[in-house]
């Protein structure tokens, strides 16, 4: 995420749509990179009628974790797909491949061959046809056998391409040289906008050309859709350091507005007409946000200013104003949808609503947020403004029609008592009627306002690890929504569990994971895209389906049957004690709950017919083994310092194998099956795994994560608990679906 915006960033045109003949609102199309099969899946929000575009396509190194996909999604006809993706690695810090292109037909069977000089790709839609640039800039050592030379030599080169013929309209390359080598992809990443009449892209980057830091100017090049190219070399700018302000210019917008500082003036260009307008030097113009038509901004430096680029006036609306940017980015845009109103935040959690049709500045203060929190907000319509801060269900939907403010939440609470929720980013979202607020806390939590209630959404299998909240997207209906869970793993970095829900809380699908997801890692399917296009339906199933879910009341971290695989108990285990619920399997009905229990105690199974109710504490836990071949000759340890779950012959200490959960993490739960021939693992951030013990290789992969497993003395079943649930699988069936 940035911390700033200009006028406008565009990187791709993938569209949240609404329904259309094809796609029924009650259970609309989704698509989705799935992680596990490295291609993307359409199908229905239930599951059903699933197809698969891009199998087999990308092969993920040995030595790599994941795929970051990123890209422009679906062509405007809908005839096409794009996306690019970079191979993840860890080695003591994530590494990121360059970004490979892939075009591909819709219904899978045509390839684009792209220009070989694409080596780093960002790839863009045209707003109307089927026409692609494609923009890539890399560099390297002038002289790589020389450790003391930093001399370096950049290679931009950007294409339109007509994907319909596979021809090339127009293209640009060029070669520089910068006096220091130009390693971070942030530095070197061009900016990409589409002007609103649909006819040209404006290519923005930095133009390094030595010195004492990374210096250079600024070069725009604009493309039109036959094949015209135009460059501008903003001289007058002067120099551009990427640890200063002016790395936020110029600003580029949609309407064609290129705005920026000079030595002496404030200046703005349009690159479609010729206007060009001056004004007199602004005070450090730090930040400028423009809105989606590209012809109004709001600036500050110190004061608050609004730039009319259609009126050619520049006017400061008041003094004094110090804008808090801490956390201001395009997810939740300054200008509401239809331009008429701005809001903007100080560093002392004052709001300013600006209304530029009647040019009034409206200030409101929450009284009972303290200064420095991390403000945002949202737009759920043109004139309401949903405000919340980071760590608090707390939300006001402000009316700017009215200038009135009205508390959503005042008795919604986190559940549990972490500490860890006050970290948490909730991204709250009305549903489209305004009934229904969801917030991605530990799971989907779904507030019903008209009854006061919380609906029975169960949290997210990551969600005991989750510390950073995560984001929904409504349907247009408002009756499915798509999840994007945070989770944070060692070293630092963060992974998005994806999944969606109905609202009504009677279906949950784990998909998929993401690094920084984005609109094609999981989205509504667009409108222009006719299902009867796509690639053949699956026969089967692409994933299996627990047989059955035991609900609880309760986070459980570990998971136990009894020794006749009837009873099965889940809690809160290890390391921080709780309930402890046991069920019957077969009938899923709650038989006991042990409240309060310690974290080293459990259950006591009985040789009867009868449960009876009884907690010990076993003579010995070893936290550092997560399980024991049922023979006791293998052990299955974690190294955290490596990272690494490894299996340990018990009387020698050989690593008999290393499993990998193509995560850099270890798994966190542990079991083998009765004859000793599987062992199941599972992570909160990884997929569900059984490995065949005699060999060591992968037997069953699913998307799902867990907490922990456990397999019934008879073996014919799987335990993994999912937060609040424990799903109970089949183990024929999963040996049946195999590793896909």
């Amino acid at each position: 995420m940035v911390k700033r915006l200009t006028l406008l960033l565009v990187f791709g045109s993938v569209i949240f749509a609404s329904p259309t003949r094809a796609q029924e609102p009650s259970n609309p199309y989704i698509f989705y990179f799935s992680d596990t099969l490295h291609a993307f899946i359409i199908e229905r929000a239930d599951g059903t009628d699933t197809h698969v575009l891009g199998a087999e396509l990308m092969t993920l190194a040995d030595d790599a974790q994941s795929f970051h996909v990123d890209g422009p999604g679906w062509s405007p006809s809908g005839q096409w797909f794009a996306w690019t993706a970079a191979q993840i690695r860890y080695n003591n810090g994530y590494f990121w491949s360059d970004y490979s292109p892939y075009v591909l037909s819709v219904d899978g069977t045509q390839q684009l061959a792209l220009p070989d000089q694409l080596q780093d790709v960002q790839l863009v839609w045209a707003r109307d046809t089927d026409l692609l640039l494609a923009v890539s800039r890399t560099s390297e050592r002038l002289h790589p056998d020389d450790p003391n030379d930093t001399h370096s030599v950049i290679h931009t080169y950007l294409a339109l391409i007509d994907v319909t013929s596979g021809t090339v309209v127009a293209a640009l390359e060029d070669q520089t040289f910068s006096d220091y080598y130009i390693y971070q992809r942030y530095f070197l990443r061009p900016t990409v906008v589409h002007t609103n009449d649909g006819q040209h892209f404006i290519v923005s980057y930095v133009d390094y050309e030595g010195g004492d830091s990374y210096y250079g100017t600024m070069l725009l090049v604009m493309f039109d859709t036959q094949g015209t190219i135009t460059q501008k070399r903003l001289d007058a700018y002067g120099p551009i350091s990427m640890d200063g302000h002016y790395s936020d210019f110029p600003s580029v917008s949609p309407a064609g507005w290129v705005a920026y500082p000079t030595a002496k003036n404030f200046q703005v260009d349009n690159l479609l007409t010729g206007e060009t307008y001056i004004f007199p030097r602004l005070d450090d113009p730090n930040t400028i946000f423009g809105d989606a038509s590209g012809q109004y901004a709001m600036l500050t430096d110190g004061d608050l200013w609004l730039l009319d680029c259609a009126a050619g006036t520049l006017v400061r609306l008041r003094e004094d104003w110090i804008l808090n940017t801490e956390h201001i980015v395009d997810e939740w845009p300054v200008w509401s949808p239809d331009s008429r109103y701005a809001v903007l935040l100080n560093s002392h959690n004052g709001f300013a609503f600006y209304d530029r049709t009647a040019n009034t500045l409206t200030e409101f203060v929450v009284e009972s947020w303290k200064p420095n929190t991390h403000v945002k907000w949202y737009w759920p319509d043109a004139t309401h403004c949903l405000l919340y801060r980071e760590g608090e269900l707390d939300t006001i939907l402000y009316d700017l029609v009215s200038s009135t403010a009205r508390p959503l939440t005042t008795n919604l609470s986190p559940p549990g008592d972490y500490d860890y929720w006050v970290y948490m980013d909730y991204y709250p979202r009305l549903s489209p009627d305004g009934r229904l607020l969801v917030v991605i806390g530990e799971g989907a939590i779904i507030y019903d306002r008209a009854a006061g209630s919380l609906l029975g959404i169960r949290p997210d299998y990551g969600a005991a690890g989750t510390t950073l909240g995560g984001e929904v997207a409504w349907h247009d209906s408002g009756d499915w929504l798509l999840i994007f869970e945070d989770a944070l793993v060692a070293g630092g970095a963060y992974v998005r569990d994806l999944g969606i829900v109905r609202a009504d809380g009677t279906l949950r699908r784990d998909l998929s994971f993401s690094w920084m997801p984005n609109p094609i890692t999981l989205n509504w399917l667009p409108p222009q895209i006719d299902p009867a296009d796509l690639p053949p339906a699956e026969d089967v199933p692409l994933f299996p389906q627990p047989e059955g879910t035991l609900y609880g009341s309760h986070w459980s971290f570990y998971v136990d049957w009894s020794p006749d695989s009837r009873w099965l108990a889940a809690g809160q285990g290890d390391t921080v004690g709780g309930d402890i619920t046991v069920w019957e399997v077969d009938t899923g009905e709650i038989v006991h709950v042990f409240e309060d229990a310690k974290e080293d105690e459990r259950v006591v199974w009985p040789q009867g017919e009868t449960f009876v109710p009884q907690l010990m504490i076993p003579d010995q836990i070893d936290d550092t083994i997560l399980a024991r071949s049922p023979d006791g000759r293998q052990l299955v340890q974690n190294d955290s310092l490596k990272m690494k779950t490894r299996v340990i012959d018990a009387a020698t200490g050989e690593v008999l194998s290393e499993l990998s959960s193509e995560w850099p993490m270890y798994f966190t739960s542990a079991s083998y099956s009765s004859d000793g021939h599987l062992l199941a693992t599972v992570n909160p951030y990884a997929p569900l795994r059984i490995w065949d013990t005699s060999t060591w290789e992968l037997a069953v992969v699913l998307p799902n994560p867990g907490e922990a497993a456990a397999f019934s003395p008879d073996g014919r079943q799987l335990a993994v608990t999912a937060s609040w649930d424990v799903q109970i699988w089949d183990v024929a069936k999963l040996l049946e679906f195999g590793v896909q």
